[in-house]
């Protein structure tokens, strides 16, 4: 039976503290003028039950069947997530990824890190497109921190406006939905004590990695049938 949505509370103080350093290194995102979200990406694969880094390329934004990204194809060129945060924390949550979502090994997974700040009156948008989908298969949403920050309520829906399920995920809590049948939204983030700025790191684990290289080749192969 496929995964339609779980959470689970799977990663200890230890776990998170060492997956925290990944987030002081990420880049202001440059596609976001508001300037309040930092991304970087990595692509991995499971080998021999070891996570291996796989070559760094940049992210095309996919549609689903019942979403589709405004702007047509987009491409983003995301800085990549540095090999030597690749560590045992980050590991287990990829992991924990492909063995409950059912991945198979020959998959690349994306991973995602995600800082979204808030400073004074100002709220933040963890996604700046509504409820939506990705296009993807499966999706992993892993709270890392929270920091003097309010708001960011993930949801899970049966489409752009029914909510079936809400919660505010607390750090080491993993969310887990299937992309294909539900959409997905956070609400806005706010700061708790405006004389101090706030943020949120969350992970997010997927696939197919979206390489447009792969992409352009499976256009290529269904351009040829027709």
């Amino acid at each position: 039976m496929k995964l339609r949505y779980s959470i689970e509370s799977l990663f200890d103080d230890h776990d998170l503290l060492s997956l925290r350093p990944l987030f002081e290194e990420l880049t202001v995102d440059p596609y976001l003028k508001a300037g309040f979200r930092r991304k970087s990406i990595m692509r991995v694969r499971i080998e021999n039950g070891s996570v291996r880094k796989q070559a760094h390329e940049p992210l095309q934004i996919l549609s689903s069947k019942n979403f589709t990204a405004p702007g047509g194809k987009i491409i983003r060129d995301y800085p990549e997530i540095p090999e030597h945060h690749l560590n045992p924390a980050l590991c287990k949550a990829i992991l924990t990824y492909a063995d409950r979502c059912k991945i198979d090994p020959r998959c690349e997974i994306l991973v995602q890190a995600h800082r979204i700040t808030s400073i004074g009156q100002q709220e933040s948008l963890p996604v700046t497109e509504g409820p939506h989908q990705d296009g993807m298969d499966y999706l992993g949403i892993l709270c890392v921190s929270r920091h003097n920050i309010g708001g960011g309520v993930s949801q899970i829906l049966a489409d752009t406006t029914s909510v079936l399920f809400e919660k505010t995920l607390s750090p080491g809590e993993f969310l887990l939905v299937n992309d294909e049948a539900y959409f997905h939204h956070a609400t806005p983030t706010y700061c708790i004590d405006l004389q101090r700025q706030g943020y949120r790191d969350i992970l997010i684990f997927s696939t197919p990695t979206a390489r447009p290289s792969e992409l352009v080749e499976v256009e290529a192969a269904a351009a040829g049938l027709q």
